[in-house]
């Protein structure tokens, strides 16, 4: 991963903190030289601990799963209901959901927008009459 620009230490920095502390630096005291908390400073001495210098490497933030997702079941009775032009709230209320969570679903499944659920609008070609030449 790339350090960000704001990043208070480099997986370098955290371990010449960290070395620091196991010279017998107080913690606190540590961490404020290092200006980040002493619980970080304990964070990464853990990290040190378990999985080495290669545990002080920058991690992802990204969650490792949704807390909670509705089943499919209930996805697919909400996208239906959305294809015969129900709107958000109607939704919700009919299958006792948030109004928030309904509309999140549908900008997932791109049916937020009505001319996303409309048919494509047949072109009508004008065609001249035979018989006197003018447009129908």
């Amino acid at each position: 991963m790339n350090t960000h620009k704001n990043a208070r230490l480099t997986p370098a920095g955290r371990l010449a903190v960290l070395q620091r502390v196991r010279a017998g630096v107080p913690v606190a005291e540590v961490a404020r030289g290092a200006c980040v908390s002493a619980r970080t400073v304990w964070k990464w001495w853990k990290r040190l601990q378990t999985d080495g210098v290669a545990g002080l490497q920058d991690r992802s933030s990204l969650p490792q799963r949704l807390a909670r997702r509705l089943p499919r079941y209930r996805q697919r009775q909400v996208a239906k209901s959305r294809k015969k032009r129900w709107s958000s709230l109607r939704i919700a209320s009919h299958y006792a959901l948030p109004v928030s969570t309904v509309v999140t679903m549908l900008q997932r499944l791109k049916l937020n927008r009505l001319p996303s659920l409309a048919p494509p609008q047949p072109r009508w070609r004008i065609a001249p009459c035979l018989a006197t030449g003018k447009a129908i």
